[in-house]
């Protein structure tokens, strides 16, 4: 429905309603819908996400992407909002925003702020994984170092979405596969071991006529103190691993059920 930008009288013809047409500028108003990650505070920009320091950043961005300003007049634009907005995933929220213009003439228009998640951090805590990275005989200080490789693989939104324990050994199901790639070959680098990596018909894209892939990469490490199952000190590494991605997939709030697959 269209509104006036000066009265906020709504169901109008044209930009302005009939009582402030005198005021009539050449800016152009549409309606402002902006999407933003409850995760990253990323924005949805057009057709893409785009990243952004906070929600009111991300708000102003989407606006001026919205007013048609054909003589590129400076514009002020203050979102009038709770200041502690609390982002909940499926919460939309109507908003105000002070359209200053070239420090004269002021404008308020409504727009919604839709929260919800990104594509890379809607995978996290789910059930999707493009691959597996299998780890069989590892020793505490290799379980240490993939640990500490996905905390930091976090940030750049690569999540383990599951860790299960077999029996010489732990599982990680991966949400990117090229990451795993590289981390598999830098695993392989700095630990002794055999390394085999496959990939694993998973589906088919219709739309771009191409098959889906998983990636399998399995690490069996060699060493003098070799064993079948990691030891005690192990196995608490793997169980807090196990439990913090555990806890990540229930706290989701339409949290699914935890893949199970078979082992190597």
């Amino acid at each position: 429905m269209r509104f006036c930008p000066i009265c906020g009288k709504k169901g109008i013809k044209g930009d302005f309603c009939e009582e402030c047409r005198p005021q009539e500028s050449d800016l152009g108003f549409k309606e402002i819908n902006v999407k933003i990650c409850v995760e990253c505070e990323a924005f949805m920009l057009g057709n893409s996400w785009k990243s952004s320091k906070n929600i009111v950043e991300s708000i102003v961005r989407v606006a001026k992407s919205k007013i048609k300003n054909p003589k590129k007049k400076f514009l002020e634009i203050k979102p009038q909002m709770e200041e502690y907005l609390v982002p909940k995933p499926g919460v939309k929220k109507l908003v105000e925003l002070l359209i200053i213009e070239e420090n004269k003439n002021e404008y308020l228009i409504p727009a919604t702020v839709d929260f919800t998640y990104c594509p890379r951090c809607g995978k996290k805590g789910s059930q999707y994984f493009e691959g597996i990275l299998q780890l069989r005989n590892p020793s505490k200080k290799l379980i240490e170092y993939v640990n500490q490789e996905f905390k930091k693989a976090e940030k750049r939104k690569i999540f383990v979405n599951n860790v299960e324990k077999t029996k010489n050994g732990v599982d990680y199901y991966v949400t990117d596969k090229k990451y795993m790639r590289r981390l598999g070959s830098d695993i392989n680098k700095k630990f002794k071991g055999e390394f085999n990596e496959s990939a694993q018909l998973f589906s088919r894209d219709s739309l771009r006529s191409k098959h889906i892939y998983r990636l399998n990469i399995l690490f069996r490490e060699y060493g003098a103190n070799e064993k079948e199952t990691p030891d005690n000190s192990d196995e608490d590494i793997i169980k807090k691993t196990v439990d913090e991605n555990y806890e990540q997939s229930h706290n989701k709030e339409n949290h699914k059920r935890r893949v199970s697959h078979g082992r190597v």
